[in-house]
């Protein structure tokens, strides 16, 4: 019985040191044989060398064309273009000539919106409105502008001039004391100059100068406007 079991045990050993040792085949990607590899693990530990050792492999997945594409398209800009272009403001405006001595310098609003044509010119309806408060308790001379408009805009980014002229109509409402109003319909025409400071992506604070007269039956009378607000491009 002794003699059987150790029989068993050195017929084992014989066996996995002959598997231990045994060369394998080697074969290339596409499954041709290249020849006879030696078993790294006939090889005794304290001999073996990187290259040797057997280390597991990786497969890293491949990048889909799903993949790549979404990836490029979230790192693109945004060039979406509108040529919707509007701006609000608000300002002074010293009076000119025609004005009562009476007066003072007039506050108020400005807005527009328009059509930005390309890059440079853009179609524009300016609307103006401006009080003027005189030195008699309760009267002021408010003046109403509605001015079709073209404006050109020097260069194509970073801070940018520009130069604007329209033409159209004025209501000049006067307030008395005793809340009793007169107005009138009048040409109007304007022009000026100004400049846009970027602040953000099409977005710009703009500052700008004109020249604001208005025409009646019995003369004129014109004001200066200076302004500033911001403007969506």
């Amino acid at each position: 019985m002794k003699r059987t079991l150790w029989g068993l045990m050195i017929l084992s050993i014989i066996l996995y040191a002959s598997t231990a040792s045994a060369d394998y085949k080697n074969y290339d990607e596409r499954g041709n044989f290249t020849g006879w590899v030696k078993s790294p693990y006939s090889i005794p530990p304290w001999q073996r060398t990187d290259s040797t050792a057997v280390s597991p492999s990786v497969d890293y997945p491949e990048t889909t064309e799903s993949n790549t594409v979404s990836n490029t398209e979230s790192t693109e800009p945004d060039n979406s273009y509108s040529p919707i272009t509007g701006a609000i403001g608000g300002g002074i405006a010293p009076s000119a000539t025609g004005f009562d001595s009476s007066y003072g310098v007039g506050y108020g609003l400005e807005a527009n919106i328009g059509f930005a044509l390309d890059q440079n010119w853009a179609v524009l309806l300016m609307l103006d409105a401006y009080s003027f408060p005189s030195t008699f308790s309760g009267w002021s001379a408010n003046q109403i502008d509605l001015l079709p408009s073209l404006r050109y805009t020097f260069g194509s980014k970073g801070i940018r001039p520009y130069l604007f002229a329209g033409v159209g109509g004025n209501d000049n409402l006067v307030i008395e004391a005793n809340n009793s109003t007169i107005n009138g319909i009048n040409l109007a025409v304007a022009g000026g100059i100004g400049i846009d400071f970027p602040i953000a992506r099409r977005v710009d604070i703009f500052i700008q100068g004109k020249y604001s007269i208005n025409f009646t039956l019995d003369g004129s009378f014109s004001y200066l406007p200076i302004s500033a607000g911001i403007q969506f491009n």
